[in-house]
């Protein structure tokens, strides 16, 4: 169940970053970035990096204290 969470995760991401790369010049290169990242970095540091991203967007609304 997990892994299939983090696949839709990672479909998700790849469809946003494909949308982003449509829409700006910055996009490919950034896009290609992200692939890369996610080929080398070990799945427990991506969850770790999501959660601090959410933490982050929290903190950001104003719905969590930092």
């Amino acid at each position: 169940m997990i892994n299939k969470i983090q696949q839709g995760l990672i479909e998700r991401y790849e469809a946003d970053a494909n949308e982003f790369a449509r829409r700006y010049e910055a996009g490919p290169k950034l896009a290609e970035q992200a692939q890369f990242a996610a080929e080398v970095i070990p799945p427990q540091q991506i969850v770790e990096l999501e959660k601090s991203v959410a933490e982050s967007q929290q903190v950001l609304n104003g719905t969590l204290p930092y």
